[in-house]
């Protein structure tokens, strides 16, 4: 495959063929703008990571990109620091629960 062209699946079809594919999207760090480089959401493929909970850790970058996701398929990664674990959940499975976007770094 190559980014920005479309993949020819040739082949004779028969009832109930299938095609699986996976697409790796790893973990980065958007930041919110130039002037504030160390203000980063953490984003997987094109979902954007709120950080949830009671109370907000502090992380540098490589933390954040080491955060895992909870199971196959789950809406939900950890990032663990020396203070504890950060859940992350994406917009779509935000319930009532504070939420922050925007994670301040540390190199």
């Amino acid at each position: 495959m190559t980014a920005g062209h479309f993949l020819d699946v040739t082949r004779t079809w028969h009832d109930g063929d299938r095609i699986e594919m996976t697409i790796d999207m790893p973990l980065r760090l958007e930041a919110v703008d130039e002037k504030h480089k160390d203000l980063v959401a953490l984003m997987q493929g094109p979902l954007a990571l709120f950080a949830v909970g009671d109370r907000f850790l502090p992380f540098t970058r490589a933390q954040l990109l080491t955060a895992k996701q909870v199971g196959a398929g789950a809406a939900e990664w950890r990032g663990t620091t020396s203070d504890g674990t950060q859940s992350f959940k994406p917009f779509y499975a935000i319930g009532l629960e504070a939420t922050r976007l925007y994670q301040p770094t540390s190199a």
